[in-house]
């Protein structure tokens, strides 16, 4: 047996898993927080405020109102933010930007059909604090003929939860009630 070459595939394996824990402990190559690579680490958790949403429609006067919303990072900077509707909305973090949307369901209301539309959420993070907003556009039709926009706009500030007390927030109706009523209010005017 040569134990010369015993000795050189020691060394060989022992310098092959030192490489393996170099790379593994700088990130794989995850990059700094300034280009998003590794900023999800930094910014892990659930974060949970409030959002004031305005809707809003040409001619007619605008309704607010407040909801809970929770956001949540992954370590990976994968996105979730839930709203009080229990509507998800998926996206990631750069750096300190995030972006998130979704596909919001369809309204229809005597008088008039609103097809689903697309709501983006986007903020920034500042210590253990997010702030944002989000905007998206219904095109609706009314059964009597002609159509008219509603825009959703949203300002949020959600802060990072300690990891023992995060929990779900409670959901309620009020958003998507709030919405449905603001559209019979334009179709009845």
């Amino acid at each position: 047996m040569n134990y010369c070459f015993l000795t050189r595939v020691k060394v060989l394996h022992t310098f092959l898993i030192s490489l393996v824990m170099l790379l593994s402990a700088c990130g794989g190559g995850g990059g700094d927080s300034s280009s998003g690579g590794g900023s999800g680490t930094i910014y892990a958790g659930t974060y949970t405020g409030m959002e004031t949403w305005t809707l809003s429609t040409p001619g007619m006067p605008s309704e607010s109102g407040t909801s809970p919303l929770t956001i949540v990072i992954a370590s990976s900077g994968d996105v979730v933010i839930t709203d009080a509707n229990g509507f998800i909305y998926t996206g990631s973090l750069t750096g300190e930007s995030l972006s998130a949307a979704a596909t919001v369901e369809e309204i229809v209301v005597t008088g008039a059909y609103c097809p689903a539309t697309t709501v983006t959420y986007t903020g920034t993070i500042s210590g253990t604090t997010i702030t944002g907003s989000a905007n998206g556009v219904y095109d609706c039709t009314l059964t009597a003929g002609g159509t008219f926009k509603v825009t959703i706009s949203t300002t949020f500030t959600v802060m990072l939860q300690p990891e023992a007390s995060a929990t779900a927030l409670g959901f309620n109706g009020n958003k998507r009630a709030m919405l449905e009523n603001y559209v019979r209010d334009v179709v009845g005017r």
